[in-house]
């Protein structure tokens, strides 16, 4: 038991960040490639979980700016 407590001290650590932003910013950014000019409008259809966890995060250089809307915006750009 205890080289699992030590596996566990060594491996574990707190989350810095949060994916769910992210996961929209990388999208919108994929999608703009397939683009022959710039997007015009984007939809964006993610289930709850993603909503949730997003809506609140602050999105770095963004102004303090926060969700995962601006997220993909910033992915468009």
């Amino acid at each position: 038991m205890d080289i699992l407590k030590e596996i566990f001290r060594h491996e574990v650590f707190p989350a810095l960040g949060c994916t769910e932003p992210i996961s929209c910013a990388y999208a919108a950014a994929v999608a703009v490639e397939q683009l022959p000019g710039p997007a015009e409008r984007i939809e964006f259809i993610v289930d709850p979980g993603t909503y949730k966890n997003g809506a609140a995060v602050t999105i770095p250089n963004s102004g303090e700016e926060k969700g995962n809307i601006i997220a993909a915006g910033r992915g468009l750009a």
